[in-house]
């Protein structure tokens, strides 16, 4: 999701990830400003396991200090090591 939102995966992937910001009925919503993506709905529970909707799911759960900061790559997997490690 990191390099989905930073311009560094395929075109395909990053299409699917797409920031509440963007969206003209969420842009504000003090969660635009959060860096969280939106969730697509879908429905069937096959949808549900797709990367288009566990990838928003993970990325949202994460705490602001690992969405909002502008931070490379290294940076960002060694605080995502660290988080992970805590919990």
């Amino acid at each position: 999701m990191f390099k989905c939102l930073h311009g560094q995966a395929p075109l395909n992937l990053t299409e699917l990830c797409r920031p509440i910001s963007s969206d003209a009925g969420h842009r504000h919503l003090r969660s635009a400003f959060t860096r969280r993506l939106i969730i697509p709905c879908t429905k069937t529970s096959y949808g549900d396991c797709s990367f288009s909707v566990h990838g928003p799911c993970v990325w949202n759960s994460l705490p602001n200090d690992l969405r909002l900061s502008d931070m490379s790559l290294e940076t960002f997997r060694s605080r995502l090591k660290a988080f992970l490690f805590r919990h």
